[in-house]
């Protein structure tokens, strides 16, 4: 038998700034430099981008950013200020129920739970969230 060593948890990195991410700035989202975010106009990335993990890993990630900033203040607002328009969001929540990981990452998890305003039971997979998004459009 051997021992257990002990071990520091590692939160999942998030990097904004990962060149894969280039192509979807000039869409909204959150900018580390300034402090400031910009809804989301996920419509048009959908439409004009080839859909990929990373299309939905930007918006999961600059949300998560900007909450961690604290940044979004009302769990009421919270879809109507991430997203440009209602037809944003809901192109966003068709992509997040597709995505190509189902289980959520530990940062994705609490902020959105915190943003939407629920427990750990109503969200543990990718496609929860978007069904919790889709109960606020």
């Amino acid at each position: 038998m051997s021992p257990i060593k002990p071990y520091t948890v590692k939160s999942t990195p998030i990097n904004l700034k990962d060149p894969e991410y280039d192509k979807y700035r000039p869409f909204g989202g959150y900018d580390e430099v300034k402090k400031a975010y910009t809804p989301l106009r996920f419509a048009e990335i959908s439409d004009e981008l080839e859909g990929s993990g990373t299309q939905v890993n930007y918006p999961l990630d600059s949300i998560t950013l900007a909450m961690e900033a604290g940044i979004f203040k009302d769990s009421d607002t919270f879809v109507a200020k991430a997203f440009a328009t209602t037809e944003d969001a809901a192109e966003f929540v068709e992509a997040l129920r597709g995505h190509e990981y189902y289980w959520l990452n530990e940062r994705h998890f609490y902020a959105f739970s915190h943003a939407l305003n629920c427990d750990e039971s109503q969200m543990r997979t990718y496609p929860e969230i978007a069904d919790l998004i889709a109960n606020e459009i």
